[in-house]
């Protein structure tokens, strides 16, 4: 009996922001929860909304949308969800990023990713790729730059 070749599956989740559906791996998100109360810090970033708590620690709020497609950003509009994501990097254990509607689970392999264009020729740096996985076409992050990002401007 011939064994058979499994590709390798990654659980991803399909995150609706207001203008992409971001394709993160499921593990990097913590937890996804209805907007908190939002402290404002006074960063002259509009992508920084402020900060919120979460598990008794601040966590810093930030929006994709408002850092790569500033004209569209309209407070009338914003989520009322927010997903918590685990760091990669060293600057903070965790960061919280405004979502527009609740995740989908996915499974994916390699085989079912497909680079695209951007559309209208949309560049933005924390944008690594633009893709179409299994139909749906969404973003993957530049995640260390965004890290990098919410560090110098929290300190």
């Amino acid at each position: 009996m011939e064994a058979q070749h499994n590709p390798a599956q990654l659980q991803a989740l399909i995150i609706p922001l207001k203008n992409w559906n971001l394709i993160v791996p499921q593990s990097l998100v913590a937890e996804i929860l209805p907007m908190p109360e939002v402290r404002l810090t006074g960063a002259p970033e509009l992508w920084l909304r402020g900060s919120i708590e979460w598990r008794g620690t601040e966590l810093p709020l930030v929006s994709i949308d408002g850092y790569c497609a500033p004209e569209t950003d309209d407070e009338k509009l914003r989520t009322r969800r927010v997903a918590v994501l685990q760091n990669l990097g060293e600057n903070c254990e965790h960061y919280a990023l405004e979502i527009y509607s609740i995740p989908h689970p996915l499974r994916v392999v390699e085989s079912d990713v497909i680079l695209t264009d951007a559309p209208n020729g949309h560049v933005c740096e924390l944008i690594a790729r633009h893709v179409q996985v299994s139909g749906v076409k969404g973003i993957i992050l530049e995640f260390d730059l965004l890290e990098k990002k919410i560090s110098e401007v929290v300190g």
